[in-house]
């Protein structure tokens, strides 16, 4: 399997240019995109989802245009969920979880499955709109897997697309989150998540991926690799320290207090 870009160019206007020339290639099991505001991690996943059209370069999906494919093929390969889940109509959460079905084959166990995977059981009848926002985002991830369920063995490898799944969750649900994510790859599903959170990054991704503010990738490796305080300050324009815990790497900005501490030392 192989979700590519190849030369993507891509701008919102003349002025403003988010990708020139960007040549990207999904990898096998849990990637997670960082950088600035504005560099062009959400956009990047719609390239890849097609819900965005490059202005030059290719997106595909084993060397077929992601755009190019029908709904129902895209559906069976790749699942997206956006940065701000939104439902129009009062569906009930079940409801929402059973779109993700809507152009496959219908499968009432995995909509189950999903629901009681993110914890949703309690509320599987309650309408969408009356929940929180990190309610919303489970209901959302439930939606997109039961999406990529498939019972066949020699299934496709899929991908599920995420931008900032947990950034509204709780910390149980978000550790939650995190366990079903790291499931996926065992499972034939690749997963690209945009996070905001270094920590997090760090102990969820198999790869990571820095932009940088110009949608240039300035950084592309093991967690290890990338996560380096240099690295990240040059990108984000703002010191940050690595503290090594018993449960892996803290990895945040520095404050400008402890900034000037370090220096009066």
């Amino acid at each position: 399997m192989s979700l590519r870009t190849h030369g993507v160019h891509y701008g919102y206007s003349p002025a403003r240019t988010v990708f020139t020339d960007l040549s990207f290639e999904v990898p096998r099991g849990l990637t997670v995109v960082l950088g600035p505001n504005g560099a062009g991690k959400s956009t990047l996943m719609r390239l890849l989802m097609g819900a965005a059209k490059p202005e030059r370069g290719a997106v595909e999906l084993d060397g077929t245009p992601v755009r190019s494919l029908t709904s129902p093929e895209r559906a069976k390969r790749l699942a997206y969920v956006s940065q701000r889940p939104s439902i129009a109509s009062a569906f009930t959460v079940r409801e929402v979880v059973s779109l993700g079905r809507y152009a496959l084959s219908p499968d009432l166990d995995a909509v189950d499955r999903q629901i009681e995977a993110l914890g949703l059981g309690s509320m599987a009848s309650r309408v969408f709109a009356s929940l929180s926002v990190g309610e919303q985002q489970r209901v959302s991830l439930a939606r997109a897997l039961a999406q990529l369920e498939c019972d066949s063995d020699d299934a496709p490898r899929r991908v599920l697309l995420a931008d900032e799944p947990t950034s509204a969750m709780d910390p149980r649900w978000v550790a939650l989150s995190v366990s079903v994510l790291r499931e996926l790859p065992g499972r034939g599903i690749d997963a690209l998540v945009v996070l905001h959170d270094f920590t997090l990054a760090g102990r969820l991704a198999d790869t990571v991926v820095l932009l940088d503010e110009r949608g240039v990738i300035a950084g592309l490796g093991t967690p290890d690799d990338v996560l380096q305080p240099e690295l990240l300050s040059d990108v984000f324009e703002t010191p940050f320290a690595r503290e090594a815990t018993a449960g892996g790497p803290v990895i945040v900005p520095k404050f400008a207090h402890q900034t000037d501490q370090a220096r009066s030392t």
